[in-house]
Order: structure tokens, then C-alpha cells, then sequence
């Protein structure tokens, strides 16, 4: 039985997110896959979960680019569905990402948001 791109997506941020403390390229394939399966939907909160992952991993690996442009979408993503939990994670790590790329201003921007928020 063949399942549909957003429960076939979710099975992969699943696997993703399991993955993610011993095989963060692997992880990272995964949360790729399932954005790819998303916008064939497209779902946000789908892309957007996505993006978080993707943001995060890209973090770890110190793509700090790529890091930055996946969690802005994500926030945007959480900000207007709105699920604000997730936008504030987007806004928190966003901010570590400001941090490395020595943007205080905006680091402090996104942290106060997201205590804002929580």
C-alpha cells in the first residue's frame, strides 16, 4: 500500500530526528527527502519541520548559510500557520546561528522573540 507524501514525510522528520545525535548526514538525507515529499503536497507545517531539521543539522555542521536560510523559512513558515512553540525553536537556534556569524543585534532580535513567545 502506497502512503501519501505528507505521512510518508512525517515517517522520514521521524527517522530524521532519531538519527540526529549519531548520523547527522544521514539524518540530513532523510529531512531533505521529506521536504521534497512536502512541497509535492505542500504542506507548511510539513516544509516547515523540514527546515527546522535541515537548519539544525546544517548547524551542527557548521554551515552556517545554509543554516541561517533553512531556519528562516521555518520560522516563517511556524509564524504563519501559526505554531508557536516551533517558531520560537526556529527563532532560538536562528539566534546561535546570528551568535557564530557575530550578528549580536540579531541574535538578541530572535532570542527576545522567542522568550516572547514562551
Amino acid at each position: 500500500m502506497l502512503k501519501d507524501p505528507f505521512t510518508a514525510g512525517m515517517e522520514l522528520i521521524a527517522q530524521a530526528q532519531q538519527l540526529r545525535s549519531s548520523d547527522v548526514l544521514g539524518a540530513t538525507a532523510k529531512a531533505y527527502r521529506a521536504l521534497h515529499l512536502f512541497e509535492e503536497v505542500p504542506t507548511r507545517r510539513g516544509m516547515g519541520l523540514a527546515r527546522l531539521l535541515l537548519g539544525e543539522f546544517s548547524l551542527f555542521t557548521s554551515n552556517l548559510d545554509e543554516s541561517r536560510d533553512h531556519l528562516i523559512a521555518a520560522r516563517d513558515f511556524f509564524a504563519e500557520i501559526p505554531l508557536r512553540e516551533l517558531e520560537a525553536q526556529a527563532r532560538r537556534l536562528l539566534g546561535e546561528v546570528f551568535i557564530r556569524c557575530d550578528d549580536l543585534a540579531a541574535a538578541r532580535a530572535e532570542f527576545e522573540v522567542a522568550l516572547q513567545i514562551l
